[in-house]
């Protein structure tokens, strides 16, 4: 399985294109650094506001007992910001 994200600046300037065409220039782009490259299924997937304007120094923020926020705004703004945040809330012994 691949996940493959698109920059801000890409997404915004191309959220209103179709489903289909965003569909074949990423396909073609992958094609241009991985030549073989195949896929039996791929989705689309949009999300207007997914990208934070701002981020957090700290990897989350406890707001009440028992209470995190977590995210990429709270890393780095991208999955593997996402996921370390979480990783790191995860392993600080307050859950």
């Amino acid at each position: 399985a691949w996940t493959v994200t698109m920059s801000p600046e890409w997404s915004e300037a191309h959220f209103d294109v179709n489903d289909l065409k965003v569909e074949a220039m990423i396909r073609d782009a992958l094609l241009r650094f991985i030549p073989n490259f195949t896929a039996e299924k791929s989705q689309v997937k949009k999300w207007r506001f997914s990208h934070p304007l701002s981020c957090f120094d700290e990897p989350f923020l406890q707001v009440a007992p028992g209470f995190f926020l977590a995210g990429d705004a709270f890393s780095r703004p991208s999955i593997g910001g996402a996921i370390t945040s979480a990783d790191a809330l995860q392993t600080s012994g307050l859950l």
